[in-house]
């Protein structure tokens, strides 16, 4: 049995080894050798094989990390520039998406539809009144006042002349030449244009009232089937009088030919209350 304690090493080999150890240190945490694998290096190291050196496995981490971080910040930097930005291809701008919808994706247009070659043109309306009028309406405009008045009381809104002519107006000369359709109040086509309505022949009859009722009377007119005057004299003294004395002429609203605005039967005494047909301006 070994009695003494082991073996104090004297000063003078602690010196010697202190060294030894200081240095096993710095070389475990700084050394650099060439490698061509990690089994060149120390445990705590790697080899870069793109150096052909040893590197220490924290620094290595360390200046990963930084990488990453930097890929990072370079992606959110691009997300952001996307956003801010949008891109452009074949001449056009493309907006970037930012999960909110564009005004213009929410609202309609102003006219209600999208703007498309296909789409119809405006329409005009027509219709003949359901009440009958005593042919001394106070000329033109007392007849494009009860035209307007029947519009109105049926919500139809708009500009409303009546189909009349005078001694010294047309119906041609006094109304708005559309170039669309022309529809009664039930949504039936007319003519397709201004070109149609005085063509001579209708699509369908105005036979709907203001309220879009079927009506199926007489309609004093005055007016050919082009538009022009039928007479510079008999058309009641101007809208004016309502006597025996007096006589113009009428169209049927059930008619679908020339007879719409001027029938067979005419002239009409002045003593009748007839109808009137109205348009839309």
């Amino acid at each position: 049995m070994n009695l003494f304690p082991p073996a104090v090493p004297s000063r003078r080999a602690l010196r010697s080894v202190v060294p030894v150890v200081v240095l096993a240190s710095s070389c475990t945490a700084f050394r650099v050798e060439e490698c061509q694998s990690d089994a060149h290096c120390a445990s705590d190291q790697h080899c870069n094989t793109d150096l052909g050196r040893c590197q220490s496995n924290i620094a290595a981490t360390s200046s990963s990390l930084a990488s990453s971080s930097r890929r990072a910040s370079s992606s959110r930097a691009g997300s952001s520039s996307a956003l801010a930005v949008g891109s452009s291809s074949g001449g056009s701008f493309t907006p970037a998406s930012s999960g909110v919808s564009s005004p213009s994706s929410l609202e309609p247009s102003s006219s209600g539809v999208a703007p498309d070659a296909g789409v119809p043109a405006e329409v005009r309306r027509v219709f003949v009144t359901s009440q009958d009028v005593a042919t001394s309406v106070g000329g033109l405009s007392g007849a494009d006042a009860i035209c307007q008045g029947g519009a109105t009381a049926a919500g139809l809104g708009g500009l409303w002349k009546a189909w009349l002519s005078d001694s010294r107006t047309s119906a041609a000369a006094r109304l708005v030449h559309h170039p669309g359709p022309y529809l009664t109040t039930a949504g039936v086509t007319v003519a397709d244009s201004w070109e149609g309505l005085v063509s001579g022949a209708l699509r369908a009859p105005i036979d709907r009232d203001e309220f879009g009722q079927p009506r199926n009377r007489a309609v004093f007119t005055n007016t050919n089937p082009d538009g022009t005057a039928r007479s510079p004299t008999d058309h009641c003294a101007d809208w004016s009088a309502a006597g025996s004395d007096q006589v113009s002429f009428a169209g049927s609203s059930v008619a679908a030919d020339g007879a719409w605005t001027l029938a067979a039967t005419n002239p009409y005494s002045c003593l009748y209350a007839f109808a009137l047909y109205c348009v839309e301006q």
